[in-house]
């Protein structure tokens, strides 16, 4: 509805109740209004999944950074809905809840953030906004601040300030402090410390492990040396990916997969697997050439969302001349002759592709790989056992926390 110049979401609960709140969703501008509602008040964006309950406007879900704006609702004897809103309530929103100062003379406690994802980013924020003043250290193994990564796999020019979930003035105000371009190599519960990569031993107070996934590259001594095979994992990757296609193009629109003038070849292009990270890259690289979807299932998606509505995918990408290799997988890489480059792939139902580009695409595996050989027990599949607090099961100062259930499958116990 209309309030003024100002669209509102009305949102009709059981019991009557109804609450109002912003129509757009925070992360992508999404129409809320086309979004799922359940009868207590949790409503998921259409788009990308996040939720927030509509009686406060607060965050339910990942991936949004920020809430929605609530308004006040009056029902008259009538019937009638009242709705009060004033630009206090806008300017709110539109800016980060007011977080607590680090006060190192008082709080000498270090809370440590293995993981500069989604999980870890939230972590930092979340203990500010609720009154930890001690000092917070995050440890990322990413070149750059946390930033959204559904947005890397999205087009082509994707740049560090579009993409970024805060501003680095953001977390300098708040005293959360960045470690980049190290990773984790060891933990020592006893001695309370985290080992990295560069060396430092960091103590903590409490320690997050919240360091995701990394991408399944089961062809690695293959692809080791190639240069044009590429993951979509981080804004490097994705920088990467920009910089491969502008060989085959004359100029790319910031921000956008469209072309200011014609091609000057189609590149043959391969992505190998056939879920959420698979079909993004193929809907974004179908207009600059010629796009190849290998995939083991009978259709894409098929383990998440089901063989018929997998094949409704399918099809729309095949409307858009995207091809499909499914039930079958890359058993050879072949190089050029300085191997440097990917020329073709072998798959296993006999059939050779030739390659300018490769996007691997095939899933990701928990990146708990340093913990193993610690105290922390790593379970076969990489997952950790937490209890209803994420605390670790067996651990007193260690939690763990997946940017997505499908990055790091946390088993929860208790």
């Amino acid at each position: 509805m209309a309030a003024g110049d100002r669209k509102v979401l009305l949102s009709r609960l059981r019991g009557g109740v109804v609450a109002a709140t912003s129509h757009l969703c925070p992360h992508y501008k999404a129409p809320l209004v086309n979004g799922t509602l359940s009868v207590d008040g949790r409503l998921m964006c259409p788009w990308h999944g996040a939720c927030f309950r509509v009686q406060t406007g607060d965050i339910e879900d990942a991936p949004s950074a920020d809430a929605l704006v609530s308004y006040p609702v009056r029902i008259d004897a009538d019937g009638h809905v009242h709705v009060t809103v004033n630009d206090d309530d806008l300017r709110r929103a539109m800016r980060p809840a007011p977080l607590c100062k680090h006060d190192a003379k008082k709080d000498m406690r270090v809370a440590l953030i293995v993981g500069g994802g989604a999980a870890g980013w939230g972590a930092a924020e979340g203990l500010r906004k609720h009154g930890f003043a001690g000092r917070i250290v995050v440890v990322s193994k990413e070149s750059c601040l946390p930033v959204d990564r559904p947005k890397l796999s999205k087009g082509l020019n994707i740049t560090l300030d579009k993409t970024l979930l805060r501003p680095a003035a953001f977390y300098m105000d708040a005293g959360i402090e960045f470690l980049l371009g190290v990773e984790a190599t060891k933990i020592d519960v006893n001695d309370k410390s985290v080992t990295l990569s560069n060396g430092l031993a960091i103590g903590y107070w409490r320690v997050l492990i919240a360091t995701g996934g990394n991408p399944r590259n089961f062809w690695v001594s293959q692809t080791a040396a190639l240069t044009n095979v590429l993951q979509m994992r981080t804004l490097d990757d994705a920088t990467m990916l920009t910089t491969g296609m502008s060989r085959y193009t004359d100029h790319i629109n910031p921000g956008t997969c469209d072309l200011a003038m014609a091609a000057k070849k189609q590149p043959n292009i391969a992505i190998i697997g056939s879920s959420f990270i698979g079909m993004e890259a193929a809907a974004v690289l179908a207009k600059l050439g010629s796009v190849t979807v290998i995939g083991m299932e009978k259709v894409p998606f098929e383990r998440v969302l089901g063989e018929q509505v997998g094949m409704a995918f399918q099809k729309f990408h095949e409307s858009n001349k995207v091809s499909f290799k499914m039930q079958t997988t890359v058993e050879s890489f072949e190089a050029d002759a300085g191997n440097t480059q990917c020329v073709a792939l072998r798959l296993k139902d006999g059939s050779r592709l030739m390659t300018d580009l490769v996007i691997l695409g095939a899933g990701v595996a928990p990146a708990t790989e340093w913990l193993k050989g610690s105290a922390v027990k790593v379970n076969g599949d990489g997952s950790i056992d937490v209890d209803g607090n994420m605390r670790v099961v067996g651990m007193k100062d260690v939690f763990a926390a997946g940017n997505d259930e499908r990055v790091i499958p946390i088993k929860q116990k208790g």
